[in-house]
């Protein structure tokens, strides 16, 4: 599985999609490869999250039961947040580094549109497929009206799948 085994579930979520560009066999012409545009900027992150966002997400692996995963926007500022994630306490990040999960090396992510329902609604979505290494590849849905974390993702190797996250709620904050 990539480094980003669950995308900033927002920060643990998005962090997650970081792994899946150097997976692709750590190649040093990956790590230099221009990158693709994020489906959002930092400022655009910045302005759509309020203390108190939530991101909770359904987390289903391969021969695993199904666990809830929750990403929790304790405080936000100008220049970052501070982010709790389940099991893994709180975490301060910039809105750089939360835009910068989701930038993935050109040769090896391929976009599209598409719209998608999930239990927290329906869609309208810039898919972003990355290639890993060993036929596995990452597949991220960033909702447009949503700047920051997927609304889902999942990780395939040879066609199966061998973790997706869901989401299952969103909460806004104040």
């Amino acid at each position: 599985m990539t480094r980003f085994a669950v995308v900033m579930c927002c920060a643990a979520t998005v962090a997650a999609c970081r792994g899946s560009a150097t997976a692709a066999g750590g190649d040093r012409a990956l790590t230099t490869a221009p990158k693709y545009p994020t489906p959002f900027t930092a400022e655009q992150i910045r302005g759509a999250t309020k203390a108190g966002r939530t991101y909770r997400y359904k987390v289903e692996a391969a021969d695993k039961p199904a666990s809830e995963r929750t990403v929790t926007f304790v405080s936000v500022d100008a220049e970052g947040a501070t982010i709790a994630t389940t099991g893994e306490g709180n975490k301060r990040v910039t809105w750089e580094e939360l835009r910068q999960h989701a930038e993935f090396p050109v040769p090896i992510v391929k976009t599209r549109e598409e719209s998608i329902t999930t239990p927290a609604g329906k869609f309208d979505c810039i898919v972003y497929v990355v290639l890993g290494e060993g036929g596995e590849a990452s597949t991220f849905y960033f909702a447009k009206t949503l700047p920051g974390a997927p609304v889902m993702f999942f990780i395939a190797k040879e066609g199966r799948r061998m973790m997706t996250s869901t989401l299952v709620e969103h909460r806004a904050g104040k």
